[in-house]
């Protein structure tokens, strides 16, 4: 029995990190598929700008385990132009740069029934062998943004009812 995890011990959901811009979080979700532990670490290219909880943890037998992504308030997801309040957006999905913004997911084979200091013990001293799985990170955002569409819809028809009303005004005091 060899030493190093599979991809194949574990199902990762989704296959990417999925970010959804109107509460700024996502999940990602390990499974596990064998009767043994597995422990994962997972980083960022971007530690800035999310928030991992946890970054590191020990996966049950059969068991699954869910990881919460969180963007910074000072996220630089939030500064690209996909994002800004004075554009008008419908539903859209949209991958970031992944020489920018990737996760790097390590799995390692692991005792289940030991605890988080004894694996931060485990990667320090030993040095483990473990496979890496790359996530790219998609961002989800949805129609709930078009508020300032709405607001321009408003004006124009504002802007068109109070040109009427001048006219008609004009045109009383000419005729009267």
């Amino acid at each position: 029995m060899s030493d190093n995890p599979s991809l194949n011990d574990i199902s990762i959901l989704p296959d990417h990190i999925k970010i959804d811009l109107s509460t700024k979080t996502g999940i990602l979700i390990l499974k596990s598929k064998t009767t043994e532990g597995r422990a994962f670490k997972i980083k960022t290219t971007r530690p800035k700008d999310y928030v991992v909880e946890p970054s590191l943890g020990i996966i049950l037998p059969f068991q699954e385990f869910r990881i919460n992504i969180k963007l910074t308030p000072d996220s630089s997801v939030l500064k690209d132009t996909f994002y800004q309040g004075n554009m008008v957006f419908t539903d859209f999905s949209y991958f970031l740069n992944p020489s920018d913004h990737r996760f790097k997911l390590e799995l390692y084979k692991f005792d289940w029934r030991r605890n988080l200091e004894e694996l931060r013990a485990f990667l320090k001293e030993k040095n483990p062998k473990g496979i890496e799985k790359k996530l790219d990170v998609m961002v989800v955002g949805s129609k709930q943004n078009v508020s300032t569409m709405e607001r321009c819809v408003f004006v124009d028809y504002f802007t068109w009812v109070f040109v009427i009303v001048t006219f008609l005004r004009i045109v009383k005091n000419i005729l009267l």
